[in-house]
């Protein structure tokens, strides 16, 4: 079908899905946490409540649907990402610029972030609540400071631990996601739909 040494087939397929993966991995590692982190310092506030609205409507929306509604909402009603593919149409592969290739890339990297945020965020938002209670904020708030200084002094060091052991674990469920991703987008990683190589790929 592609008229390449198998390796090769897998080999390409196989670094465009890494990169979406790691991409992608990180930015909800990184956005899960920092998110937690302000929700769990301000519970109750109101920007607990849309931090925490958001995380479980994220947690319970199918990858799928995300991906469709983003390629409706971002590329094809605002114009402001490409609709698929790593590159654009009838530019061969080995002509296509980075920047072009960080255009195409981030919109699924965006979208598959998304859903491995929520968990993060949550369990981030509990073990600081946990420690927003606990004597040694307790005994912190005595000394006068406030909730910011408890949550950077205590709060980071408190949860940073299960929330990288949470983004390991996360990594299956991101896997899967990337797949139905991929043929969302028609990214060509190993969940895009197999078809023949050519120049609009």
């Amino acid at each position: 079908m592609y008229n390449q040494p198998v390796s090769d087939v897998i080999g390409q397929r196989f670094q465009r899905s890494i990169v979406l993966l790691a991409g992608a991995w990180l930015v909800s590692a990184l956005l899960g946490f920092a998110l937690g982190v302000m929700a769990g310092a301000k519970e109750g506030s109101p920007l607990d409540n849309v931090i925490s609205t958001y995380a479980y409507l994220t947690a319970s929306t199918p990858a799928f649907w995300l991906a469709m509604l983003a390629v409706l909402l971002f590329s094809v009603t605002l114009g402001w990402a490409p609709t698929c593919c790593a590159g654009p149409a009838g530019v061969l592969d080995q002509d296509v610029t980075l920047a072009t290739r960080l255009h195409h890339l981030v919109l699924p990297v965006a979208t598959l972030a998304l859903l491995g945020i929520a968990n993060i965020t949550l369990h981030t938002r509990t073990r600081m609540i946990e420690l927003m209670r606990s004597d040694v904020a307790t005994h912190a708030f005595a000394q006068g400071a406030s909730r910011f200084d408890v949550a950077w002094r205590h709060g980071l060091r408190h949860a940073s631990l299960p929330a990288v052991t949470l983004a390991f674990a996360s990594l299956g469920e991101l896997f899967g996601g990337s797949i139905l991703i991929e043929q969302v987008f028609a990214y060509p990683g190993f969940g895009a739909s197999h078809r023949r190589r050519g120049p609009a790929q």
